[in-house]
């Protein structure tokens, strides 16, 4: 097992997480206030953070190195055929065809590269700005990037994800069409791959789940805890 590639012993994790309470104001009132209770929350968080002298960076993501999604995705140049079919016995089966990608996600906030002091390779991060504007907009690790693209370049490039064919009401769901807009190095967790996974990340746009990151320099992390 390699180290994590990125200053872990300069790292402290935490989960970030918002009861819900209940009340009379109906599901839709009751889901705006707890996203501005879990807003004001976050916001008090970073604010007390970022006063303490000893952090270089806060982040808020969905998963962290190692613990993202799997999923599968298709290229704009690779169009994926979604089969079915049904076998003796009545048993139904549906798949998509070889043309897709297996791959891992993660939704993450502007400043998750930086704390793990990881620049891109090419293009660019994210930006505030993409969170708040809902961009699809994807940055990509270099062995998606190695994997899928063979040397050209993914800047500009778009994929879309694919729905469970096993799973869910829609097996044949299709997300919107994603623009690849960075690179970044493999971003190596404590996870024994036999290689790096291909790795897509988007912009966080919700609250929750929250997994907050904290890159603490100067002292021990367990102290500052």
């Amino acid at each position: 097992m390699t180290g994590p590639g990125f200053p872990a012993d300069e790292m402290l994790m935490a989960e970030l997480s918002v009861n819900r309470e209940q009340n009379e104001a109906g599901p839709r009132e009751e889901d705006t206030l707890f996203t501005r209770r879990a807003t004001q929350l976050r916001d008090e968080v970073i604010r007390r953070l970022r006063a303490d002298p000893n952090v270089a960076a806060i982040s808020f993501s969905a998963a962290l190195p190692g613990s993202e999604y799997s999923g599968r995705i298709e290229l704009d140049t690779a169009p994926v055929t979604f089969e079915s079919g049904s076998r003796e016995g009545g048993l139904s089966w549906a798949r998509w065809d070889d043309n897709h990608a297996r791959v891992r996600f993660a939704s993450v906030d502007a400043a998750f590269f930086d704390a793990l002091d990881v620049q891109p390779i090419m293009g660019r991060t994210f930006t505030g700005a993409d969170g708040a504007a809902h961009a699809n907009v994807a940055v990509v690790n270099r062995t998606f990037a190695d994997s899928l693209f063979r040397g050209a370049s993914p800047i500009g490039r778009k994929f879309r994800e694919l729905g469970n064919p096993g799973m869910g009401a829609d097996p044949e769901y299709r997300g919107p069409w994603q623009e690849i807009v960075g690179v970044v190095p493999d971003v190596p967790a404590n996870v024994d791959y036999e290689r790096p996974p291909a790795v897509w990340y988007a912009p966080v746009r919700g609250v929750e789940p929250a997994t907050l990151l904290i890159h603490v320099r100067g002292m021990e992390p367990a102290l500052f805890a």
